[in-house]
């Protein structure tokens, strides 16, 4: 997912702190009134990085959840090959149906993370969509390539 949106959230939370305190400087506020507008920016910041989870979780739960219907295609034209073949055929489809779960998985688990924590966490599943998609590619080409089915 390659979302313009990503790597932004802590830079977001660290120039909203900075301009809070040019801001700050320039009224003379007493350190009480610092402290309180400090910890609204700091609330304001996570809210944001909450939202942008939740999102992130809405969208890759619903591109995970369309793979299923997709690799159930798949499944169903393990008649179109032979014995051998179609075993073999039975055996990547269990696979790649256990990718989906587990990156399923890893979706519903996604806690609203701050900062670095959860960019980490998304890239991974980035990369756990990609290999996903890579997989169910693979798998589907094999009945767009000329029959070989031993």
């Amino acid at each position: 997912m390659n979302d313009p949106r990503q790597g932004w959230i802590l830079p977001f939370i660290l120039i909203t702190l900075l301009i809070l305190l040019v801001s700050c400087a320039d009224t003379d506020p007493g350190v009480d009134d610092v402290v309180r507008e400090t910890k609204e920016a700091a609330l304001t910041a996570s809210a944001f990085v909450v939202e942008q989870v939740a999102a992130y979780r809405e969208v890759m739960h619903a591109k995970v959840e369309a793979m299923g219907p997709q690799i159930e295609t798949l499944k169903a034209r393990a008649g179109e090959l032979s014995a051998q073949a179609r075993t073999e055929w039975e055996a990547r489809m269990v696979k790649l149906e256990a990718r989906r779960v587990a990156l399923q998985t890893r979706v519903d688990a996604a806690q609203a993370q701050g900062g670095e924590a959860w960019e980490d966490m998304q890239v991974g599943l980035d990369a756990a969509w990609n290999d996903l998609q890579t997989a169910f590619a693979q798998a589907s080409s094999r009945f767009d390539a000329p029959a070989d089915d031993g």
